[in-house]
């Protein structure tokens, strides 16, 4: 002799299946913390040295010859000074 379930029993098996399988199925969300480096670009504000007074702009022609080569030389140093500091804020930008 077959015993047949009942129609509620079908249903509560169906029932507690479905809530077991949801239950299997169910996993927490898991939060991953990445770290990207990205290059940024950033813009360059640098203050240019000031242009220095030459003092070959004031030894006059009539002078001699020592005074203007003197002048020259001091220029010379002065031009050595400012392209050093002109170099230091290119590199301070790159």
């Amino acid at each position: 002799m077959k015993r047949r379930l009942s129609s509620k029993a079908v249903v509560i098996s169906a029932a507690a299946l479905c809530f077991s399988l949801a239950a299997c199925a169910h996993t927490e969300p898991r939060v991953v913390v990445q770290t990207v480096k990205v290059p940024v670009s950033v813009p360059c504000k640098v203050a240019l040295p000031a242009k220095p007074a030459y003092a070959a702009d004031t030894v006059s022609l009539d002078g001699t010859i020592f005074d203007l080569v003197q002048a020259l030389l001091i220029d010379r140093e002065q031009r050595k000074g400012r392209e050093a500091e002109l170099e230091a804020a290119a590199k301070s930008c790159s």
